[in-house]
């Protein structure tokens, strides 16, 4: 019995051939029996293949319908070569079926439908017929979902929208809140707060209570001129406008030793002045003292011509008084020479005194 009732026959033919042992097929069963038994190679060695089965007519060669495999494949071997059969076209024979082929009795029937293999069954999901939405059903959740959404999104946003600018909260002196707002500007804001001096000593005292700053402490100090206090936070002078504070108090507590080594770091002018004042101060305090070695020790440090005059001018009369003294030593001057010497020394004696009341 033919497989199929056609006048043209055909054949099959193998391209793009990958990973697959292909073989001579002269029927749609020996077709499928290849197909099946490389299938189940390539599942039982984990592997992959794929090749083109054409379809060709004996007659013309020409393509009548062509599939491409890919190895391993779950589904029927002939649900996969469905598309090389057409409605007149082959179908696999079952091994019993020629046990019991009658001739065929000829009458007038109904074209039989060829059977087809059964597919294997496969689960379909019904899917529920969506029920229309009703906003009724989520009157109180909806308000809550709304009411949580408005709630986060200004969580997230408003903080960025409602932070006030930095320059308002200058302009209103909320300097408190600009350090809050702006942590990154806390220096810029205390030298503010350190520029308004005397009048800013109030703003300064709230700001210091508030945040504990040991910085604004420091300025606070100085301001209020508690020099022994700047001195005790000196670890505080970290900026250069500090160092300059911490320098004059220096000079105030007559630690001018320690003004002059900061400002070796500083290398200001105002405040070299300051402190060769304070320098030349203590260096007529020892000449009145007559302490000439610490007012020439002060001289090599600040070198002022003024200063180097009073020194020669003590030196002169320190040593005329110590020659004088040596000449009435001597036991040869006449009474004369012994009443001109003690003229000149008390002469020399009375510019000293006025040196120690200092008037040089």
């Amino acid at each position: 019995m033919a497989l199929f009732k056609t006048k043209q026959t055909f054949h099959f033919e193998f391209e793009e051939i990958n990973n697959v042992n292909t073989t001579l097929i002269e029927s749609f069963e020996e077709l499928c029996d290849w197909v099946e038994s490389e299938n189940k190679r390539l599942a039982n060695s984990e592997g992959k293949g794929s090749v083109l089965v054409l379809k060709k007519g004996d007659r013309d060669e020409k393509v009548y319908s062509e599939v491409h495999i890919h190895f391993p494949f779950e589904n029927d071997t002939e649900e996969i070569l469905l598309p090389l059969v057409s409605s007149k076209g082959e179908k696999r024979k079952p091994e019993k079926e020629k046990q019991f082929v009658k001739e065929p009795i000829v009458e007038e029937k109904e074209p039989e439908k060829v059977a087809k293999k059964p597919l294997k069954s496969k689960s379909i999901k019904v899917k529920k017929e969506r029920q229309p939405f009703k906003l009724n059903r989520l009157k109180f959740p909806l308000f809550v979902i709304c009411a949580s959404g408005a709630f986060a999104s200004g969580a997230i946003f408003l903080p960025g929208i409602l932070k006030p600018k930095y320059e308002i909260l200058i302009q209103q002196q909320e300097y408190v809140k600009a350090v809050e707002e702006y942590p990154e500007n806390k220096e810029k804001i205390e030298a503010i707060l350190f520029d308004k001096g005397q009048e800013g000593i109030s703003d300064l005292e709230k700001y210091v209570q508030q945040t504990d700053s040991l910085q604004s402490k420091f300025d606070l100090a100085y301001l209020k001129q508690n020099f022994e206090k700047v001195v005790d936070l000196k670890k505080e002078a970290t900026t250069p406008i500090r160092k300059t504070a911490l320098a004059v108090s220096y000079v105030k507590l007559g630690m001018i030793d320690e003004a002059y080594e900061l400002n070796q770091e500083l290398g200001s002018n105002r405040l070299k002045q300051l402190i060769v004042e304070a320098y030349e101060v203590k260096a007529i305090e020892a000449l009145k003292a007559l302490d000439l070695k610490t007012a020439e020790k002060i001289q090599d440090k600040i070198h002022q011509l003024t200063l180097q005059t009073k020194i020669d001018h003590v030196t002169t009369d320190l040593k005329e008084e110590t020659n004088i003294n040596n000449k009435l030593k001597d036991s040869s001057l006449s009474d004369e020479q012994k009443e001109e010497s003690n003229k000149q020394l008390k002469q020399i004696q009375e510019k000293i005194e006025k040196i120690k009341k200092g008037v040089f």
